[in-house]
């Protein structure tokens, strides 16, 4: 028995009349669960770990954002190719975009290009 609604109240009663009271508070009760279902990476995001970087040694936190960078790559290069028909050359294509130093690897020179000057014709 509740003293001050003078009614017997359980938690959903509870719950009922704090909502009729301020209806933004589903909007609480929403968030709230959220962080109960996501509590341990939302926990984990702050783990420190010792990283090296330009000859020093440094604490950071984890991060999926390499992996998710790789993931955006390719869906822009599957977005500006229209669909590759070819996968091998899909793959050459990622891989080609991707590198610090690009080198293709399956060319060869079979028939090379020759650069004459002006004067030579």
């Amino acid at each position: 028995m509740d003293s001050h609604f003078h009614a017997l109240m359980n938690t959903y009663d509870y719950e009922d009349a704090l909502f009729r009271i301020d209806p933004n508070l589903k909007d609480f009760r929403d968030f709230a669960s959220l962080l109960e279902k996501f509590e341990d990476p939302i926990v984990n995001s702050f783990i420190m770990v010792k990283k090296i970087g330009n000859g020093k040694i440094y604490d950071a936190r984890l991060s999926n954002g390499p992996i998710e960078s790789i993931n955006r790559k390719v869906k822009d290069l599957k977005r500006l190719g229209r669909g590759f028909r070819n996968f091998e050359h899909f793959r050459n294509r990622f891989l080609f975009a991707t590198r610090q130093n690009p080198v293709l690897n399956g060319t060869y020179d079979c028939n090379p290009v020759t650069y004459y000057e002006d004067d030579d014709f």
